[in-house]
């Protein structure tokens, strides 16, 4: 890797990554970038055994998927989510896709493992602000080691309270389920169906994208841009406005001219029978994307008003 490359990597940064069974929670700063994720998972993965299924929380996991997807990267393969807090800072779709509390494997892992460490580190922020790198390093390096020592030390008591906790929610859980299902006459299946219409739905809004614009739209749209900044430009008094104005509209000229020579037209009037057809369609499309976005944005207000915060808190799982 050439210093060129190596320059995204801040020094003085503090990566920490800690492992649950085989959930991995990453923490970093996402004004960094993704490297410092990426570059990690590709550790992790030189190091793990094939036959190991790999989940990891990230906080901006979408993001990451999405910058897999564009490079075609091999690690597009792991199960990723958001951590159960931080789903909330991100819109419908990716709760829907990403959330713990929707992705099977996940169990009642909320994500949040780093959380707890940052707390624990705070307590050293006022002694190490005032250290050089390198005793600031040597003392978080003493703190984090005392950390993992005793979290091994009481894993064993640990993972009993947290399978009691575990029976007791399930039970419980199973409980409430029956219950509202016997008293609004539904079915698990039900419950399934319309999770499963939600997925949907999100996949609906995700899949309603601009198609490709005919040119003859994109030339009514240019036309009527030229004519709305010259009706500006004749009202203008201010000499600052009129000039950019002035610029804009020798800029669309210039476009229209361009597509006029390309297609072979002559400039188009308002009774052109061209014009009016493609002013009709482009207007309906525009109604059309109109209804779909003001669909959308009903359908995650719908899930967001049905699924308080306070609620998918209570259930919750526990602090480790």
């Amino acid at each position: 890797m050439t210093s060129a490359e190596n320059s995204i990597f801040n020094p003085d940064t503090i990566q920490i990554h800690q492992c649950r069974i085989n959930v991995l929670p990453l923490k970093f700063d996402e004004a960094l970038g993704l490297a410092y994720a990426a570059f990690t998972i590709d550790c992790i993965l030189e190091k793990a055994q094939p036959s190991v299924k790999l989940h990891v929380i990230y906080d901006i996991a979408c993001t990451l998927t999405a910058h897999f997807k564009k490079k075609k990267d091999k690690k597009l393969e792991l199960d990723m989510a958001l951590p159960v807090f931080h789903a909330y800072g991100h819109k419908m779709a990716c709760q829907v896709a990403y959330s713990t509390r929707w992705r099977c494997g996940y169990g009642l892992t909320d994500g949040e493992v780093m959380e707890r460490l940052w707390s624990y580190l705070r307590r050293f922020s006022s002694i190490t602000k005032e250290m050089t790198p390198a005793h600031r390093e040597d003392l978080l390096t003493d703190a984090l080691l005392h950390y993992s020592r005793r979290k091994r030390a009481d894993i064993g008591s640990s993972l009993v309270l947290l399978m009691d906790r575990a029976v007791r929610v399930k039970e419980d859980s199973s409980k409430a389920l029956e219950e509202i299902c016997s008293d609004c006459a539904v079915s698990l299946k039900d419950i399934k169906d319309w999770r499963e219409a939600e997925k949907c739905q999100v996949d609906v809004s995700k899949s309603s994208t601009k198609g490709q614009v005919p040119w003859e739209e994109k030339y009514v749209q240019k036309l009527l841009h030229y004519e709305q900044r010259k009706e500006q430009l004749a009202l203008c008094d201010d000499d600052t406005r009129a000039g950019m104005l002035a610029g804009q509209c020798q800029e669309l000229d210039q476009d229209l001219k361009t597509l006029e020579q390309r297609h072979g037209i002559q400039r188009w009037c308002n009774d052109n029978p061209a014009f009016i057809t493609h002013l009709a369609v482009m207007k309906g499309k525009q109604q059309v994307a109109l209804i779909q976005k003001l669909w959308s944005h009903a359908v995650e207000y719908t899930f967001f008003w049905t699924c308080p915060k306070s609620i998918q808190r209570d259930s919750l799982w526990p602090p480790d």
